[in-house]
């Protein structure tokens, strides 16, 4: 009884300590679902794919922090990808929840558990093939305390803004450093990435390989 009491009080101080109070206002929440979720984004930055064991890719005013080395990159810069959910991580921290598109979104949602559980002697296939292939997350984290609430706003937009292209598309020059830093990816993919035709990136490429 005395071990079931413990047990009942250590289960207690944890949902006490994961509510409301340590957790980003209500109001900045909604606000930023009402103004971000549900749409499609074009990557600046890369993604890492994830095992749901740690937060693969972290963002917060000094850059951009990747965990879990044998966690490839799932959605590269200029990938334009769907931000599903946006929900709390703690007093200034969000989480991203972004597929591929919104149709998987849908798809997956329906077929397949929030959170996969690894567990049994195929857990690292299982978990792995769904992050590789379907989803991952990004958390953003703000120095802005939560009794700041439109500081905390400001802050994760900024944040967003440094992930998407929020205000417009890539500049030119952006779309040129992009390929000339991926030549091994099919013209295709590079035309469909970066919306240029065919005749422009292979003009960039030639001028790689020209030196």
């Amino acid at each position: 009884m005395d071990r079931f009491r413990r047990v009942a009080g250590l289960l207690l101080l944890w949902a006490l300590s994961t509510g409301p109070a340590s957790a980003v206002s209500r109001d900045v929440i909604r606000g930023l679902r009402e103004d971000f979720a549900g749409h499609t984004y074009k990557l600046r930055l890369d993604l890492r794919g994830t095992n749901y064991l740690v937060e693969p890719n972290t963002l917060d005013q000094g850059g951009m922090r990747y965990r879990g080395r044998d966690l490839g990159i799932l959605f590269p810069q200029m990938e334009d990808v769907y931000l599903d959910r946006i929900s709390s991580a703690g007093k200034k921290a969000l989480t991203l929840t972004l597929y591929r598109s919104e149709a998987d979104a849908h798809q997956i949602r329906g077929a397949i558990p929030a959170v996969p559980l690894p567990v049994g002697p195929d857990r690292n296939a299982t978990v792995g093939n769904f992050a590789r292939s379907l989803s991952t997350s990004a958390l953003l984290e703000v120095q802005a305390e939560k009794t700041d609430p439109a500081g905390q706003r400001e802050q994760f937009v900024s944040l967003l803004d440094r992930l998407f292209y929020l205000k417009g598309g890539a500049s030119y020059e952006e779309k040129e450093k992009f390929i000339l830093t991926h030549p091994d990816l099919p013209l295709s993919k590079l035309m469909k990435m970066t919306g240029l035709t065919e005749e422009v990136v292979s003009g960039i490429l030639r001028k790689r390989e020209g030196g």
